[in-house]
């Protein structure tokens, strides 16, 4: 599996022996298929992530419209100066 910048190795494989010591598999068969429901729920991870990433970036911009948040700006300005 490729980790992407902000991926751990370390929080990759406890994820991944986490399913194997749920699931115990006892045959090289049942192994591989345990690998790649837990990679494929790593990448399913990574899009919530992402989604939620994006959702608060959108989150962001909407507030950054209001009025509130460019008194706020304001506000912030006239302390530093």
């Amino acid at each position: 599996m490729l980790l992407l910048p902000g991926e751990y190795v370390a929080e990759y494989e406890d994820f991944i022996q986490g399913w194997f010591s749920s699931l115990g598999p006892e045959t090289f068969a049942s192994a591989s298929i345990v690998a790649l429901i837990a990679d494929a729920a790593w990448v399913l991870e990574r899009l919530r992530r992402s989604s939620h990433g994006h959702q608060l970036l959108v989150l962001e911009r909407e507030l950054e419209k209001t009025h509130e948040f460019i008194q706020l700006v304001l506000t912030e300005r006239a302390i530093r100066a």
